[in-house]
């Protein structure tokens, strides 16, 4: 069981390019201008990938530990999921929106 590597780069450069988007956005919205409804499904498309792919991650986290994997792979495993979630639901350095358009999407 190796997947974890391709798709936690994914979904690391998936929410490097989503957080970006939900920066534009918000510096529209601070501007008055609205961004268009495609960019809004953009944006919720991504966040269900990244909710789901996290979602895969952890469940190949447990999967690991309940096939008696090394401590040394869950521990790398896991610090895999824990940064890419960091990633996506930390409020800092980013602002709060983020967190909140991501429950709002999700």
């Amino acid at each position: 069981m190796a997947p974890s590597k391709t798709t936690s780069s994914h979904l690391a450069l998936l929410a490097d390019t989503t957080l970006t988007s939900l920066y534009e956005r918000e510096r529209l919205l601070r501007l008055g201008s609205h961004p268009s409804p495609s960019d809004d499904a953009e944006i919720r498309h991504s966040l269900d990938t990244l909710k789901l792919g996290l979602g895969q991650l952890e469940k190949e986290l447990e999967d690991l530990e309940h096939a008696g994997a090394t401590s040394q792979e869950l521990k790398s495993r896991e610090d895999v999921v824990i940064k890419l979630q960091s990633q996506v639901f930390s409020p800092h350095p980013r602002p709060p929106f983020c967190v909140c358009v991501f429950e709002t999407y999700g």
